[in-house]
């Protein structure tokens, strides 16, 4: 069941990692963003990617439980999906960054 539902967390964060990838390298171009506040834009991206994280986890886990019925297995996927959601937002924010230094 696990390996069903892997490629949705994979997605998920991969859509976040893009996203926020695409926002930072916008600030950047039109010089909103500058290599000073490299921490503030890293760190809201990853507060964001931490709040749709809890909120797809969320619904996902629902999803699960419905699906399978299992307590250890919602757990699994609602932890893994937050914590993909955070390294997404993070790594989309700092690859910019330090691409351009």
């Amino acid at each position: 069941a696990l390996a069903i539902l892997l490629p949705v967390v994979a997605g998920q964060s991969g859509n976040a990692g893009a996203q926020a990838l695409a926002v930072t390298m916008r600030g950047l171009a039109l010089r909103e963003i500058t290599i000073r506040h490299w921490f503030v834009v890293m760190f809201k991206e990853v507060r964001v990617g931490l709040l749709n994280g809890l909120a797809i986890a969320l619904t996902c886990g629902i999803g699960v439980y419905f699906w399978s019925g299992s307590t250890g297995l919602v757990a699994v996927i609602c932890l893994s999906m937050v914590l993909a959601m955070v390294a997404a937002g993070f790594a989309g924010a700092v690859v910019p960054i330090v691409l351009v230094r």
